[in-house]
């Protein structure tokens, strides 16, 4: 899965997403707030059920709220793959909305989880998107030109060196590795590892 979207990644160009920032964060927001209300509200009746053994309300409604907000990016991106959208302009505006859309609702299931657990801060959730932040903006000013320097040194070698393959294979686990310890989901790691690789 890691893999994979980090291939997604590599075939999409950081150009165009950028260009579609605007239209992908007005589609996430309401991706994200609608599924959320839906959520939250059948959450009454879901915890009038099955809520004997839970002690707060507010964090169950938080959490069913979350639970019906996350996007299956694999599957989207497989599906968009599959019908060769992933280059067309609806394919570009789709995968950067998903992406802030699952950054988003994984943020907030680290607020949950830290709510949920006896003594839990919310403060975590905080440190989750600065970190977040912190990482995106790494690979895209440090990593990215570390690597474009690193592929113009070695010039276009055939075959390509099994060290230029293994740096490829360590920056895409070292990205999911960070990004699953921080909180969010190892597979958005892999695809902003994929997104940062020059495409020139």
């Amino acid at each position: 899965l890691i893999f994979f979207l980090f291939l997604v990644g590599m075939e999409l160009n950081p150009t165009s997403l950028r260009n579609t920032g605007k239209h992908a964060a007005m589609i996430s927001l309401s991706g994200i707030v609608v599924p959320f209300g839906l959520g939250a509200a059948a959450s009454y009746a879901v915890y009038t059920y099955l809520g004997t053994g839970l002690e707060r309300y507010g964090t169950f409604v938080l959490f069913l709220g979350v639970a019906m907000s996350i996007t299956a990016f694999p599957v989207l991106a497989r599906i968009l793959t599959e019908r060769k959208l992933l280059h067309t302009p609806v394919g570009q505006i789709t995968m950067s909305a998903a992406a802030v859309d699952d950054v988003t609702a994984w943020v907030l299931l680290a607020l949950t989880i830290a709510l949920i657990n006896s003594g839990g801060n919310p403060m975590v959730a905080l440190y989750t998107v600065l970190l977040a932040a912190a990482f995106v903006l790494t690979m895209f000013v440090v990593v990215r030109p570390l690597v474009r320097w690193a592929i113009m040194k070695s010039g276009s070698q055939e075959p390509i060196a099994a060290t230029a393959v293994l740096g490829v294979l360590l920056l895409a686990l070292g990205s999911a590795m960070f990004t699953e310890i921080i909180g969010i989901h190892a597979m958005f790691g892999g695809f902003v590892a994929g997104i940062v690789l020059p495409k020139d």
